[in-house]
């Protein structure tokens, strides 16, 4: 086993987020309790993946990699 990062938070919010509808009372709320990595970015109404990096990992001077990432993504029967 590769166990090289953990999470410290429930994701109850990154689901509620992406599965509830934008404008009611419980998506506004998951919705501001989310961590972006710009905050000054719009989120989008229609959430359909969320990814993470893998941050402890990188070289100054390059971009976080996905290596050791997480990415959820919801199904969209139209694709």
């Amino acid at each position: 086993t590769d166990i090289d990062f953990m999470y410290v938070k429930p994701m109850d919010d990154v689901f509620d987020a992406m599965l509830l509808p934008y404008d009611s009372v419980e998506g506004k709320r998951a919705r501001s309790r989310i961590e972006m990595e710009y905050p000054e970015r719009v989120m989008p109404e229609n959430i359909e993946a969320y990814l993470t990096r893998d941050y402890h990992q990188v070289i100054p001077g390059r971009k976080a990699a996905f290596q050791a990432g997480f990415i959820i993504l919801k199904p969209n029967p139209q694709v």
